[in-house]
């Protein structure tokens, strides 16, 4: 299984708190299905979407951990604070 995380920061001219959105693309092989069910686009797409969820609820999990503890381990603070020293935001 291979996962690729590609960020994007938003930011905007009006008083909007800055954002950063990243894109995960994960890609895996079906090796062996242990039910007799055929494998099909349609259950492909089911399994798509649950493991979609999981993730999406195991990321936001990890993002608010995070920002419960203060601390900024992908420098994302230091990125904006860099770029925004002088504001009286």
């Amino acid at each position: 299984m291979r996962a690729q995380v590609l960020p994007t920061v938003c930011s905007h001219r009006r008083r909007v708190p800055p954002r950063i959105r990243y894109t995960i693309k994960i890609k895996g092989i079906l090796e062996e299905n242990s039910t007799q069910e055929v494998v099909t686009h349609k259950l492909l797409k089911k399994i798509s979407a649950a493991g979609e969820a999981d993730l999406s609820n195991k990321v936001k999990a990890m993002l608010t951990r995070i920002q419960a503890s203060g601390m900024d381990p992908f420098g994302w603070g230091l990125h904006y604070g860099a770029r925004h020293f002088n504001n009286a935001t």
